[in-house]
C-alpha cells in the first residue's frame, strides 16, 4: 500500500497540464442514485492475528462513534489503544506546512505507540484525527509509516487500514450544523470554503494542512484530477472502507477483523443537536452538489449501481480475500529502503 501512498505524496497537486480532465469533473453531473451494494468491505473478514489497527478518523462520518468504542473495547479483548487525536501538542509546535504540528510524533501519545511496537506480536489499534499528518504526507509514508510495516512483518504481523466515508453533501450538511450553520446566508459562506472535505482529508488531514488553494472553491485549475486520483490510490488499498450510512455493518466486520464479539454494537454519540439543523432549499443543495462531486466520486467508488462495482472499490471486497497482506508486504518494502 505504501506504493501507493508515497505514489500519491510525490505527484500531489499543485500540477499543471490537467485543466481538460478538471474540466471535465467539473461538469459531470452529481450522481444521487443510491448505492444498491457498498463494495468497500469484504463479505468475510480475515483476523489479524497480531499488528497495528489503524484507523483513519474521518470528520463527521461517524468517528466520534468508534473512538468511543475503540477505547471501551480494546482493553477487554487483548489490544491497547492509542488515540492521537487527543494527544498533547503544544502551541508553539503549530506551523504552517504540510504538517502543521510539528511535534506530533514526539508527544507522549506517539511515544506509547512506539513501546507497544516492541512487544513480540503487539495488537495495538491507532485512531488518527486532527494533528496528524495526512497520508498523502511524503515524509509520513516513507519514514514513519515504512519502518512501522517492516517491523511489524518482521514479527509475521499486520498494518491494516481503516476508515468510514459519507454521502458527499450529507456530509458537508452535518459538518455545516456540527459548526453552527443556521441559515442561507451562513451556508453560503460556509459552502465554497468546504469543498470536497474527505478527498482533501484523506491525503492532507485537517483544513489547517491543505494547501492554501484548496482552502476556496474551486480548486486552482489543474488539480482536482490530480486531487481525487490520489486519495483513490490510498482508499483502494485499505482493508475496510465503511459508510455513515450503515455505520453497524463496518462495525460488524471490523469486530470480526480484531478478534471482537461479532454481534458488539457502538452506541452513536457526537449527533449534532436538531436545533442546529435548518431546511435547505433546492437551489442551495445544488449548489452543495456542485461543489463537492470530487467527494460525491470518492464515496460512490465504493457504491454498487445498476449491477456494477465501480472501478476504485476495495480490492479486498471485490477479490473476497484480504489484501492486507501484500499491502503491509509493500509497506515492509519500502521501509527497508528507508531504514
Amino acid at each position: 500500500m505504501l506504493s501507493l501512498l508515497v505514489a500519491s505524496a510525490t505527484s500531489l497537486p499543485p500540477v499543471q497540464g490537467w485543466g481538460h480532465k478538471d474540466r471535465a469533473l467539473q461538469a459531470a453531473p452529481y450522481d444521487e442514485t443510491p448505492c444498491k451494494a457498498w463494495c468497500g468491505m469484504p463479505d468475510k473478514p480475515k483476523p489479524m492475528k497480531c499488528g497495528v489497527f489503524w484507523f483513519l478518523h474521518v470528520p463527521k462520518t461517524g468517528g466520534t462513534t468508534l473512538m468511543s468504542y475503540f477505547k471501551q473495547q480494546a482493553p477487554l479483548h487483548g489490544w491497547k489503544y492509542a488515540d492521537m487525536w487527543q494527544m498533547k501538542v503544544e502551541k508553539d509546535d503549530a506551523q504552517p506546512g504540510p504538517i502543521h504540528w510539528g511535534s506530533w510524533n514526539k508527544t507522549a501519545k506517539w511515544q506509547s505507540v512506539l513501546s507497544e511496537l516492541a512487544a513480540d506480536k503487539p495488537k495495538l489499534l491507532v485512531h488518527t484525527h486532527h494533528n496528524m499528518p495526512g497520508l498523502g504526507n511524503r515524509y509520513f509514508a516513507t519514514e514513519v509509516l515504512a519502518p512501522l510495516a517492516q517491523k511489524l512483518a518482521n514479527k509475521g504481523c499486520e498494518l491494516r487500514f481503516a476508515t468510514v466515508l459519507r454521502d458527499a453533501v450529507e456530509h458537508v450538511k452535518s459538518a455545516a450544523f456540527f459548526g453552527r450553520v443556521r441559515n442561507r446566508r451562513q451556508m453560503e459562506r460556509y459552502g465554497p470554503r468546504n469543498a470536497n472535505p474527505m478527498t482533501k482529508y484523506v491525503s492532507y488531514n485537517f483544513q489547517s494542512q491543505w494547501p492554501t488553494g484548496f482552502k476556496w472553491f474551486p480548486n486552482p485549475d489543474g488539480v482536482d484530477e490530480k486531487l481525487l486520483a490520489s486519495a483513490q490510490q490510498i482508499l483502494s488499498n485499505f482493508s475496510l472502507v465503511g459508510r455513515t450510512e450503515d455505520l453497524g455493518t463496518f462495525v460488524k466486520k471490523m469486530n470480526v477483523v480484531l478478534g471482537w464479539p461479532e454481534d458488539a454494537k457502538a452506541d452513536r454519540e457526537n449527533t449534532t443537536p436538531q436545533a442546529n439543523h435548518y431546511k435547505l432549499g433546492a437551489s442551495e443543495i445544488a449548489k452543495l452538489q456542485d461543489f463537492n462531486r470530487l467527494d460525491n466520486t470518492l464515496y460512490n467508488n465504493f457504491c454498487v449501481k445498476q449491477g456494477l462495482i465501480m472501478r476504485f472499490s476495495s480490492r479486498e471486497a471485490r477479490r473476497g480475500k484480504p489484501h492486507a497482506a501484500r499491502w503491509s508486504h509493500r509497506l515492509a518494502q519500502i521501509g527497508r529502503a528507508h531504514v
